[in-house]
């Protein structure tokens, strides 16, 4: 490559002998009026991945640029390594199980940073695909962000898909220390980089997030998610001012309010309000409890109990968790006036009835 590269085009793969031709393969075929370079990351697989990411650099040598490790380095490592052999002015992810859809997408996005220089991120839509085929793909983003954002958007979760982010290269400086214990790689590395200018979003679907067994998430039980999520944020601290750490703390709060949630539908109250006496307020605690045990009560066909503790949920202090005073007075409607409730879910449902889009269309994917 003569020209130095005006996009590096940021890869790690580690086992994804089944997807990683098509990821680089989506990457080359991209139309610029500017060079841009494939930086590959191999981890030392055990399948193929390696030998797809040779091959191919065989044929396009002056595009793709593999960055092979003799001993695996973990996802972190292998990152800071692949960024570090980035050469552009801009850089662009694309993990090796995920795919870009649109040729346009390195210059659309490009484009975007060249002018706006108070931009340090931009991302755009994606489709999600469960590769096992166990549900429609989804477009990610069904209802539209805000165009510009700032890093405070990122403190209420991650709502940056990794195959869709391009940001400025060389904002971050040295690497903080904590970055490689964190559990999630990307969202720390977007609210490192978000410290230093605005976030854009592009209304376009332009990739695909692929969801399957060996995803990093994908992979794990929800609760393991979610544990992961607030140990990767108690970590971020570090990197925030004060007043932004205050607002991460809620999003902390509300995940264990989720987890409580989860221990209360399993059945496991005692751990579910050990773990809510540590990490939420009293009057959380006690709508969740009180509403998962009404609902088990119900199950039971015990509708008087089940009523008084739907009761007791609802004169509990509003928390931030999922369970709002709709859904408690929902299921109070439920078991006090069964025959109204019942009236009240039918006219609801006709009126939302719509005509089914055909399999496989945008339409079915939303």
């Amino acid at each position: 490559m003569q020209q130095a590269p005006k996009v590096s085009v940021a890869m790690i793969a580690f086992n994804q002998e089944r997807f990683i031709e098509q990821a680089i393969r989506s990457a080359l075929m991209q139309k610029t009026s500017f060079e841009f370079e494939i930086v590959v990351g191999e981890d030392a697989s055990t399948d193929r991945t390696r030998d797809a990411i040779v091959e191919l650099a065989g044929i396009h040598p002056d595009r793709i640029r593999p960055v092979l490790h003799d001993t695996n380095v973990g996802m972190h490592r292998n990152l800071i390594d692949v960024l570090a052999h980035c050469r552009g002015t801009y850089v662009a992810l694309l993990e090796g199980d995920d795919y870009w859809t649109d040729p346009e997408k390195l210059q659309r996005q490009a484009c975007l940073l060249d002018r706006s220089p108070d931009v340090a991120v931009c991302h755009h839509n994606a489709t999600a695909l469960y590769d096992d085929g166990r549900g429609p793909p989804f477009i990610w983003h069904a209802r539209r962000p805000r165009r510009l954002t700032t890093v405070d958007s990122l403190l209420d979760g991650n709502a940056i898909v990794t195959c869709t982010a391009m940001f400025r290269n060389g904002l971050l400086g040295e690497w903080p220390a904590w970055f490689t214990a964190t559990r999630a790689a990307d969202w720390p590395l977007h609210v490192l980089n978000a410290r230093h200018g605005k976030i854009a979003y592009i209304d376009r679907v332009m990739a695909v997030y692929r969801i399957h067994a060996g995803g990093v998430w994908s992979s794990l039980p929800q609760r393991r998610t979610i544990e992961g999520m607030i140990a990767t944020a108690d970590l971020m601290k570090q990197a925030l001012t004060a007043r932004q750490w205050k607002r991460l703390s809620k999003t902390i709060t509300r995940w264990h309010a989720d987890l409580v949630e989860l221990m209360l539908a399993e059945g496991r109250i005692d751990e579910a309000m050990g773990h809510g006496l540590r990490h939420l307020s009293r009057a959380s605690r006690l709508r969740l409890a009180h509403f998962y045990q009404g609902l088990e009560l119900e199950r039971e066909g015990r509708r008087w109990p089940a009523f008084r503790h739907f009761f007791r949920a609802a004169v509990a202090a509003s928390p931030k968790t999922r369970v709002k005073l709709s859904d408690v007075a929902l299921a109070l409607t439920r078991v006090a006036f069964p025959r109204l409730y019942r009236a009240s879910r039918t006219i609801w449902r006709r009126g939302r009835a719509v005509p089914r889009s055909p399999a496989g269309s945008p339409d079915a994917a939303r």
